[in-house]
């Protein structure tokens, strides 16, 4: 009886003692658990808040755009005269060059025809001869004075056939200036061989052509925008002179003709130029930078707008398109603030930062 009390003693302080180690595990377990919690909060208290991105504004404004186009040109002369030899002969009395002014009838050269120039040479020969034979003989002596009779009869003969068969004028048809000389004095022609060819610089244009597709958006005395390659820091003003009504069939283009001002600069034919075509114009559009506008994946274009410190997402519809802007046909409107830098970072309703401006610097400071 007294071994059974003792085992139940026993048993009673081995569960007192398990009770005890449950309670004390227990209580670890409850302040690691709540030192976790602490921990955890403190955690998330601490943690920064993301800030607002920072972004650059535009205040919209009505204004200009101009959809362009360029083509390359040269100048060349409207009025141009290749002259020809009119007959064949030798050239005399020709001593013009290249740049030389000409102006309208006037004589510009001799044509000896072979006829003259065998008539004249022969007499020429008779004379000659007959001086040598002169030379020969004896002032006082028949012959002397029979060769004297004789000289001047060939004398008359060379005059009247120097006037007999007169050199042919070659007439320059209009005022100019010389571009090309292809032959020299004393050089034998033949009938219709170039000999120079004389430009009027009064009726300089630039001659050009356009794609077809251009046609419908093109009129005579349209202004157009001229770069000239030897004055590139200046700029130029056209106007459209003519328009050929045939398009080659080959390249599919127009011959156009442009009339420039040329502002007192010396211009020469072959000089090349930009020609700067207006294809489109609008005044007071809705003008955006084209690095402002975004594009989402079904092709919907989009921009962000700001309104107090919240950026707002504008699904927007475009007209003209240009190199750097675009116009915004709806979607936005005059006076909203675009942003036009840092948009990539925005979501629709996010909040952003403003940058401020960069102040004015006053005048005389560095």
């Amino acid at each position: 009886m007294e071994n059974r009390y003792r085992k139940i003693e026993v048993l009673s302080i081995n569960n007192g003692i398990n009770i005890m180690k449950i309670r004390i595990l227990i209580s670890i377990l409850s302040l690691m658990v709540f030192f976790t919690g602490c921990t955890k909060k403190d955690e998330r208290t601490d943690k920064p808040k993301p800030k607002a991105p920072l972004v650059k504004i535009l205040e919209l404004k009505p204004q200009k755009i101009e959809s362009t186009i360029q083509f390359p040109g040269s100048f060349d002369a409207k009025v141009v005269s290749n002259i020809m030899a009119p007959i064949d002969g030798a050239i005399d009395n020709f001593t013009l060059r290249e740049n030389d002014n000409v102006k309208k009838n006037q004589k510009i050269a001799l044509i000896n025809s072979q006829d003259r120039i065998s008539l004249i040479a022969n007499a020429a020969s008779k004379v000659d001869l007959t001086k040598m034979k002169i030379s020969s003989l004896k002032e006082g002596d028949s012959e002397y004075q029979n060769a004297k009779v004789e000289l001047n009869k060939a004398l008359e003969e060379l005059k009247y056939s120097e006037k007999l068969l007169l050199p042919v004028p070659v007439i320059a048809p209009i005022s100019g200036i010389v571009l090309k000389k292809s032959i020299e004095q004393g050089s034998l022609v033949t009938a219709k061989q170039q000999l120079l060819t004389i430009a009027d610089f009064k009726t300089l244009v630039i001659k050009t052509s356009v794609n077809d597709q251009l046609y419908s958006k093109l009129r005579p005395g349209q202004k157009i925008k001229v770069t000239i390659d030897a004055y590139p820091e200046q700029e130029f003003s056209g106007v459209i002179s003519l328009i050929n009504p045939q398009t080659d069939p080959a390249t599919r283009t127009i011959p156009l003709e442009i009339k420039v001002n040329s502002q007192g600069k010396k211009l020469q034919p072959g000089m090349m130029a930009l020609l700067t075509f207006v294809t489109d114009s609008k005044q007071n559009a809705l003008v955006v930078p084209n690095d402002a506008i975004l594009t989402k994946p079904n092709g919907e274009k989009y921009v962000f707008v700001i309104d107090g410190s919240i950026a707002h997402q504008r699904i927007i519809h475009t007209g003209i398109t240009t190199k750097d802007f675009t116009e915004v046909v709806s979607g936005i409107s005059s006076g909203q603030r675009l942003v036009t830098l840092g948009q990539e970072m925005l979501k629709d309703n996010m909040k952003v930062v403003v940058q401020k401006p960069m102040p004015s610097k006053v005048k005389g400071e560095k």
